[in-house]
């Protein structure tokens, strides 16, 4: 039976479980922010327009869940003596493809069901059976937006089986550092190589996001290996510090985003370097939780914010909360009109609810530590 990496205790079990409903909270709002037109408005007052503007950003979710997957993944391989990369492989499809599979149905039947008449829509959907549907825009968001990153995670879980030596070996810091030279290269490549309305579509793919995932790699390394046992041990302030550290970089990387007057994507620090220090400050706060002691305060606030339960279930809510949403807004658009806070308070406990359903039902029966 396959347990979570981290679960050396249940205490840094709840840590990054309530990271994951960090990462799943943000892009909740995100998407909520998108889908659902002045629920929070964009423009006005500081009082309004702000706040709306910061949430607009809610998107570096998906990064977050891009470290916390290099960690996850990563750790999976170096934490066996005796690794099986069979093993490895059935665990990583029992644990993504069951719960993917049966939204995509239920997606398809509720929601998208057009795809079901033609031959277009049934090479969509055959594309997405096998995890490439990223590789072609015209298959990239449909059925249901977010499926796109599921296929840059597949991507990562084949490169780590085909780096899995190499990483378990003595230098497997190696693949840490040539997984950012691939990504900066492909990117370099994409922002030379692309118009402004292109560079999204091919810099998001599998290469030009190697850096992101290997943070997460990073924090992993240091666990497995030794070296955050070893600093903390011998500096006591090596905990407030990594976590003021973390926070600092990843808030002023976000901040930044906040800040820009010009398009994203035709500014060359932020499509080559700033996806990489957003989540080096992630992947630092997370090597501070991995180094915290099991009756730190931070674990106790954690256990009571309800966030390690958020992220058990953050799968399945990253799977149903946008046909949710598109559901409400073709069935129940009375409640939009009567109240946008009613519409929006109906579609999050729907989310939560089918999510948790979800879990219970599909997650933890094909894959025991989900």
């Amino acid at each position: 039976m396959e347990r979570h990496p981290e679960a050396e205790n249940s205490a840094r079990s709840d840590g990054l479980d309530a990271l994951r409903g960090v990462a799943i909270g943000l892009v909740l709002v995100y998407h909520l922010q998108q889908y659902i037109k002045n629920w929070w408005p964009e423009t006005g007052g500081l009082s309004h327009g702000y706040p709306g503007l910061v949430m607009s950003y809610f998107w570096v979710g998906v990064d977050l869940f891009y470290v916390l997957s290099g960690f996850f993944i990563s750790s999976s391989i170096l934490k066996y003596k005796y690794w099986s990369p069979n093993d490895y492989f059935k665990r990583r499809l029992k644990r993504i493809l069951p719960a993917y599979y049966i939204s995509m149905i239920l997606t398809l039947l509720l929601v998208e069901s057009y795809l079901l008449n033609s031959w277009t829509g049934w090479a969509n959907i055959g594309l997405h059976l096998v995890m490439l549907h990223q590789w072609q825009p015209w298959s990239m968001n449909t059925i249901n937006g977010p499926y796109w990153t599921l296929g840059i995670e597949f991507a990562y879980y084949c490169v780590m089986l085909a780096v899995a030596p190499w990483w378990r070996g003595s230098r497997g810091w190696m693949v840490i550092i040539s997984f950012w030279a691939i990504s900066f290269i492909w990117r370099a490549g994409v922002f030379v190589g692309f118009p402004v309305a292109d560079r999204f579509f091919w810099a998001v793919q599998i290469p030009g996001a190697l850096d992101e995932f290997a943070m997460g790699m990073l924090a992993a390394y240091a666990h497995h290996r030794g070296w955050l046992s070893r600093l903390t041990a011998r500096f006591v302030v090596a905990r407030p510090l990594l976590f003021a550290a973390g926070t600092a970089i990843a808030g002023y990387s976000f901040l930044s985003y906040v800040a820009l007057k010009i398009e994203y994507w035709s500014q060359p620090w932020y499509v080559l370097g700033s996806r990489t220090m957003l989540c080096f400050g992630f992947a630092v706060f997370l090597m501070a939780i991995l180094g915290l002691s099991e009756k730190s305060l931070f674990f106790r606030i954690v256990r009571i914010s309800g966030l390690p339960w958020l992220g058990k279930i953050s799968y399945s809510i990253y799977l149903y909360h946008i046909p949710i949403v598109i559901l409400f807004y073709r069935y129940g658009a009375n409640i939009l009109i009567f109240n946008k806070w009613v519409f929006v308070t109906a579609v999050l406990v729907s989310v939560l609810l089918v999510s948790w359903l979800s879990y219970r039902l599909v997650e933890t029966r094909f894959h025991a530590s989900a």
